[in-house]
């Protein structure tokens, strides 16, 4: 079985909704926008989330379809390899994503934790 061109498509646009949400929200935050441009900023934000969870949909379904489990953290991206081990963690555990800020919150704290799996800090000790 092989991870098919629509499913790494699909991952890497959620990567790329969440980046933009992150850069949306430091705009509303640190830029301190007229009313207009916060306004259409947040129903920029509506439409990227509905895109991400449409996406997330179909990297679920995807993967229901194939089996992923031959793909190591070392294999492929650290965003892509989260992506795909969230959805497979949904679809096995029957964990509920309603909205995408629980998807983009997951995914973060879920790569946060793949990287530093993969490059763990052999240097560091405990005084």
């Amino acid at each position: 079985m092989s991870l098919s061109f629509g499913a790494v498509v699909a991952c890497n646009n959620i990567i790329a909704l969440k980046s933009f949400t992150t850069l949306l929200s430091n705009y509303r935050v640190f830029d301190k926008p007229s009313f207009i441009a916060k306004w259409l900023s947040l129903k920029a934000q509506v439409w990227i989330d509905a895109q991400a969870l449409k996406n997330f949909k179909d990297v679920k379904e995807e993967i229901a379809k194939d089996d992923v489990g031959y793909l190591s953290l070392n294999d492929i991206d650290t965003a892509l390899f989260t992506v795909l081990r969230v959805a497979v963690e949904v679809n096995t555990k029957g964990i509920q994503i309603d909205t995408a800020h629980d998807l983009f919150s997951l995914i973060s704290s879920s790569q946060l934790e793949f990287e530093k799996l993969k490059k763990p800090r052999v240097d560091e000790s405990y005084k």
